[in-house]
């Protein structure tokens, strides 16, 4: 049996180096701004920090969307001042890699890459936490869909061919997390996130609801598969400006809503049918509740 790694024939071995692609948010020494691409590190390297610079990695530039859309590539090599540029990673990462076999001096090389929550995350922290939440949702058809590009990682049942429930499992410290790095000590840090919409669109979004802990989000992903999400709007009594907030009809039955006062029940919003909406009042106090839809 060969040795990971390793391939042969009669006459002649092949040792293989591995290097692992990682995309990253550098430091460029020569402007003042971020540096956006691909790193390539050895199996045992962890990622760089956002203040290390880009040049002291093996990298591939991916260039900003208003470069594409003036009709530069998408990604950008530098090789001894020859640059080359273009749409395929893979074409570049071959003239990255040849030129490495000469510098270094090995054989072949091979990159890893591929889904999951561990190739596209490597420094992601509480695994336990993410596993824990792929096999709680298993049966409810939520799959790994991590991609090195977003912020965290997260699990995604699609419903449709375009709209999807995301769970969103943020870094357990958050001074790794994209989003809550600069949290400040007495702030509640909300690192579960769940959404209902079409990737990446949020004028799609029937939801949208962060939570501190993971019983709390998990019991709310799993209220979602088989629901209806209405939108409570606040009226009189409430300060200006508050965002309308998503609800199940499980939230609804939790305590903390006191439907007596605005002579309201569950069965009330139940009957709702999908666009109808109902003002409730109460004493000094009006909201309003509509039905979005089924998920």
């Amino acid at each position: 049996m060969l040795n990971q790694g390793m391939t042969t024939t009669e006459e002649t071995m092949t040792m293989f180096e591995f290097y692992k692609r990682i995309f990253a948010t550098l430091n460029d020494p020569y402007n003042d701004q971020e540096w956006n691409g691909f790193v390539y590190l050895s199996l045992g390297d962890k990622k760089p920090s956002r203040d290390e610079d880009y040049q002291n990695f093996y990298h591939i530039q991916k260039y900003d969307e208003n470069y594409i859309k003036m009709g530069g590539k998408r990604y950008g090599l530098l090789i001894e001042r020859s640059e080359i540029t273009s749409d395929s990673l893979e074409e570049l990462e071959n003239h990255l890699f040849e030129w490495i076999k000469g510098e270094v001096g090995f054989n072949d090389y091979r990159i890893i890459w591929g889904g999951g929550v561990e190739s596209e995350f490597p420094d992601y922290d509480d695994l336990e936490t993410y596993y824990k939440a792929k096999l709680d949702l298993s049966l409810y058809g939520f799959e790994d869909q991590c991609w090195h590009n977003e912020a965290m990682p997260h699990l995604c049942k699609p419903l449709d061919e375009d709209k999807a429930i995301r769970f969103w499992i943020d870094f357990k410290d958050h001074k790794s997390s994209d989003l809550h790095y600069d949290k400040k000590e007495d702030e509640t840090y909300l690192r579960y996130f769940v959404e209902c919409s079409e990737y990446g669109d949020y004028d799609t979004r029937q939801v949208a609801k962060n939570f501190e802990t993971y019983e709390e989000a998990i019991h709310f992903v799993k209220s979602l598969v088989k629901s209806c999400v209405y939108m409570v709007e606040w009226k009189e009594g409430y300060p200006e400006n508050i965002p309308p907030e998503f609800f199940t009809l499980k939230d609804f039955e939790g305590e903390e809503w006191n439907f007596d006062a605005y002579s309201l029940s569950v069965d009330d919003i139940e009957g709702l049918l999908i666009g109808q909406s109902m003002d409730s009042v109460g004493i000094g106090e009006r909201i309003t509740i509509t039905r979005m839809g089924d998920i």
